[in-house]
């Protein structure tokens, strides 16, 4: 089922949260969020309305990935070989040519004949 389609069950049977200034009103796994503003805009008598699908039961944030535990290691750096297909080349041409553009003092020419 869309979240859109269940967008009016979930305000009609759901539990208002107030987190961190905002409000929302949850059921199931559905999180309705309102906003009283646009882009810190008040708006008169409107609502701007969103709802979303809670991936984890007792998430608190709308994007969430698994918990880390403390028994789990985790890299910093890849072992393995950079898969990139062509060697990096150096831009340091490319810098000389426009420091040089930007030496030149390019005299006015009158285009009007």
């Amino acid at each position: 089922m869309s979240v859109i389609k269940t967008i009016p069950e979930v305000i009609d049977k759901g539990v208002k949260v107030e987190r961190n200034g905002r409000v929302a009103i949850e059921y199931e796994n559905i999180r309705v969020g309102l906003k009283d503003n646009w882009k810190g805009e008040k708006l008169p008598n409107h609502w701007v309305i969103t709802g979303y699908e809670k991936r984890l039961e007792n998430s608190e944030s709308l994007y969430t990935s698994p918990p880390i535990t403390k028994s789990e290691i985790l890299p910093l750096n890849s072992v393995e070989n950079n898969p990139t297909p062509k060697p990096l080349t150096s831009q340091e041409n490319l810098l000389k040519q426009q420091e040089n553009l930007n030496e030149r003092t390019l005299e006015p020419t009158n285009l009007s004949h």
